[in-house]
């Protein structure tokens, strides 16, 4: 990596901590001036590599945020999670479908993954929904019972 690359990418870090960014043309305009200037693409690659995500904030406006240092590492540390963005739990006989509010998908996915379960192969997320791979049916099964718990 660069030495201007790891300063901007710093500078991006500390400005979606510092202020409430929502937009990548905000966050150009706000790295030119601090003395970064970058294009839209360069700033999208630069927020994928860093994990950043778009998230709602406090129910209402989207904005840019930095993913969870601490993850959970248990379904009950992902419970307040999925009781504040999952709307409905749905799905097939092999799959599980979580529909989220919108945004709320790849911070549900991001955390479902960090468990590292061995009852979940995998997670993809949209901006909305969230596709489980559960490993067998049995955990399919098991999987809907937990999630269904935890949205109350």
């Amino acid at each position: 990596m660069t030495d201007t690359k790891r300063k901007r990418q710093q500078a991006i870090l500390e400005l979606i901590k510092e202020h409430p960014i929502t937009t990548q043309t905000d966050l150009v305009r706000e790295l030119r001036r601090r003395g970064h200037p970058s294009d839209q693409s360069t700033i999208s690659r630069d927020l994928r590599e860093l994990g950043v995500i778009r998230a709602p904030h406090q129910g209402r406006a989207f904005r840019y945020e930095l993913p969870p240092r601490s993850a959970p590492s248990t379904w009950q540390g992902l419970s307040h999670l999925i009781g504040d963005l999952v709307i409905r739990v749905d799905g097939n006989d092999s799959l599980l479908v979580l529909k989220t509010t919108p945004g709320g998908a790849p911070l549900v996915a991001a955390d479902i993954d960090r468990i590292d379960s061995p009852d979940v192969v995998g997670t993809v997320a949209g901006d909305d929904v969230v596709l489980i791979i559960p490993r067998t049916r049995k955990a399919r099964k098991d999987l809907e019972d937990r999630l269904r718990g935890m949205m109350g």
